[in-house]
């Protein structure tokens, strides 16, 4: 007579491998949790800085906390690049003035910068000399000029309105002596004229229709390119650009 074998009792709780596997899950996520939450804090020092560089010119309202992690960190940025940010962001405060407001605009280019400046504040209608009011604004991009080795293009345009003078036969005469000046100007602050190149587009570059007199005030102007002949590491962040209609963008 076959004997029958005893069933033995179930052991009670989950097998022994299910606690090993379990706490290694919870070493896991634990684990990538660690990671998640440094990057998280990287990107927010990341965002800081960039915020407080841009505060610092004058793009957006500045953040004190930033600002203050940036002026403890100054001692890492070269002095000419220092001296850079500086003179750009009284170039920028200027612009903001009452007298100089729209007429201004500071504007980042792939080699360096552009200054574009309106006829009203620099020229009166159909001459060539410089208003003195905007000496102080010469002067701020002298220094600019100064701090980094550039290549300086200073460029006369004019609106489509003709012109005849004894002194200015066409509009190609005076958007030239308008560079020239400009440029003669910069000489007279002790920078080398090697630097510089003077041109005259005439009517010929309008930024806007020619179909107004405020559209013609704004393509009555001069641009200076201040481009860089050896590109920073780390280029200043851009400012607000001119768009097509010649109003800024935000």
């Amino acid at each position: 007579m076959a004997v029958k074998k005893r069933k033995k009792p179930a052991e009670e709780g989950a097998p022994e491998w299910m606690v090993t596997y379990g706490d290694l899950m919870t070493l896991l996520m634990t684990f990538f949790v660690l990671l998640f939450s440094f990057s998280s804090i990287q990107e927010a020092k990341f965002r800081n800085a960039i915020g407080s560089l841009k505060g610092a010119l004058g793009v957006l309202s500045k953040n004190p906390k930033a600002m203050s992690q940036v002026k403890s960190d100054e001692r890492f940025i070269p002095q000419r690049d220092r001296k850079l940010m500086r003179a750009l962001k009284q170039v920028r405060k200027l612009s903001q003035e009452g007298r100089f407001k729209g007429q201004i605009k500071l504007v980042k280019t792939e080699k360096g910068w552009l200054v574009s400046i309106s006829n009203p504040v620099m020229f009166e209608i159909g001459k060539a000399e410089i208003k003195p009011p905007l000496y102080p604004v010469l002067d701020k991009i002298a220094e600019i000029i100064r701090v980094k080795p550039m290549e300086v293009r200073v460029v006369g345009h004019t609106c489509d309105l003709p012109i005849h003078t004894s002194q200015f036969p066409s509009n190609w005469e005076l958007s030239a002596t308008r560079a020239v000046n400009v440029v003669k100007y910069f000489e007279s602050k002790g920078i080398p004229g090697a630097k510089f190149a003077a041109v005259g587009r005439s009517k010929y570059s309008p930024i806007v229709p020619n179909d107004s007199e405020k559209h013609r005030r704004l393509n009555r102007r001069v641009e200076i390119y201040l481009d860089y002949i050896n590109p920073p590491l780390k280029p200043v962040e851009p400012l607000t650009p001119i768009s097509p209609s010649g109003k800024e963008e935000s």
